[in-house]
């Protein structure tokens, strides 16, 4: 049996192949995020992954179509990779709490895997959790 959960995204909602593929990424990413609550990483915990550890994947969308707008948590339009830093950033401060709370502290492996073009490479180098790495990247990526 396989020890770690399964995320499956479909959709059949009759959209274009490229907005349906966007919808798809997002909702990949939003698993990702629904896997770090799931794993207590907002508070709690599980005890495996207090002994054993926990490794996290994160995955950005950097495609020009994180330029475009929406509203933010204000209701202010902004553009979606500024919203994007912000949750990395919260994420990367969870992360680091969780792995850092307890004694002796957690073991954490991350890694940061951007898009680019029609396959993904990485950001930050999958390995021992290093906030300041996540942080610099959130803070100097400004160009979708």
């Amino acid at each position: 049996m396989n020890r770690y959960p399964t995320i499956r995204v479909e959709s059949t909602t009759g959209l274009n192949n490229r907005t349906e593929w966007k919808m798809k990424r997002l909702s990949c990413c939003l698993a990702v995020l629904a896997a770090l609550v799931f794993l207590g990483l907002g508070g709690g915990g599980i005890s495996a992954a207090e002994a054993d550890g926990v490794a996290v994947a994160i995955i950005y969308d950097t495609s020009g179509s994180m330029s475009e707008r929406v509203p933010d948590e204000s209701g202010k339009p902004t553009p979606k990779y500024i919203i994007a830093n912000r949750a990395l950033q919260a994420v990367t401060r969870q992360v680091a709490a969780f792995a850092t709370n307890s004694n002796p502290s957690r073991k954490v492996e991350a890694g940061l895997f951007v898009f680019s073009g029609s396959s993904a490479r990485p950001a930050v180098r999958f390995g021992p959790f290093d906030p300041a790495a996540f942080e610099k990247w959130a803070s100097e990526f400004k160009t979708p």
